[in-house]
């Protein structure tokens, strides 16, 4: 295993106004401890950055020691297994070297397939046989996007990292091999949120040659799919992220751009729960901080 640096649980805000406005954006630090505690959570953190320079504004972390939370910023700085915000990147693999139609569609199977004699769920069972890619991503359907991984790439799982690495930075990659199938969903591979941030503002800022179709899912996302409780009204694209740990705890994580129409914020949000937390979804964790967040970013008149 390669060793990478990295940032775990962020969320990305940025602008040049921001950086004059420290002082009247501490209700972020409130905001973020207080989803921790009402989620019983282990630990979380914030970063905010320029979505068009990358400069990081803010950062902020808490961890949980006992029953009171520290401030902690080494938490930002380790990998961590993504999960669902892993299926964009694979899909851009898939569409940057087959030509993938977003609208073509794929077997989920129901939510359960065999690759490999290697078995793949989706977390939840939404009653159907096939998705289009764009709902593959909306709704985050593992099998969906590890089969079409697993027929592009079974032979030849080596470019599926190159094609990674080019996608996400120069930083080395974290993985175990031999897992292609758990790689195209977010496991057996880690990245840092510097991996992360760089992918998803090449996204937001139109640099890569499919970023179109990738910004129609990641607006999907948060408008009909699993962002869409928290996010629909809201002029952001992103994804959430629902990771299953080895411990049978559970990241909750979103990572996206606002305003979708003009970004200038990129937002990555992790945190990091416990076995006795009631939620866990990312969409209902991570976006719902995301929304409070944006809220109180236009109700200090930092954004409109």
């Amino acid at each position: 295993m390669k060793k990478i640096t990295v940032v775990s649980f962020v969320l990305i805000l940025i602008n040049s106004s921001f950086a004059q406005t420290k002082n009247n954006i501490k209700t972020n630090d409130e905001i973020l401890l207080n989803k921790l505690k009402e989620n019983n959570s282990l630990s979380g953190y914030i970063i905010v950055v320029d979505s068009k320079t990358g400069k990081t504004i803010k950062q902020l972390g808490f961890s949980k020691s006992i029953n009171i939370f520290y401030k902690d910023t080494s938490i930002i700085n380790k990998p961590f297994e993504t999960g669902d915000l892993m299926l964009p990147i694979s899909l851009t693999t898939l569409i940057s070297n087959d030509n993938f139609n977003i609208n073509d569609s794929v077997k989920i199977d129901n939510g359960s397939t065999v690759l490999d004699n290697y078995k793949v769920f989706d977390k939840e069972n939404w009653g159907l046989l096939s998705l289009t890619y764009k709902d593959v991503i909306s709704y985050s359907s593992n099998v969906g996007i590890a089969k079409s991984v697993y027929k592009f790439y079974k032979n030849s799982p080596d470019s599926f990292l190159k094609s990674i690495q080019h996608l996400v930075g120069s930083d080395n990659l974290v993985y175990t091999k031999n897992n292609l199938i758990n790689w195209s969903y977010g496991y057996n591979i880690k990245l840092t949120p510097k991996q992360l941030l760089y992918f998803y503002n090449s996204v937001a800022l139109n640099k890569l040659s499919f970023a179109r179709k990738i910004n129609e899912c990641l607006i999907d996302v948060c408008k009909n799919g699993t962002g869409k409780k928290y996010l629909s009204n809201i002029d952001i694209a992103g994804k959430t992220g629902t990771i299953k740990n080895s411990n049978n705890t559970y990241t909750s994580a979103f990572i996206g751009y606002y305003p979708a129409s003009n970004p200038k914020y990129t937002i990555l949000v992790v945190i990091n729960n416990s076995k006795n937390s009631p939620k866990f979804y990312g969409g209902e964790v991570a976006g719902s901080l995301v929304k409070d967040i944006i809220g109180e970013l236009k109700k200090n008149k930092i954004i409109k």
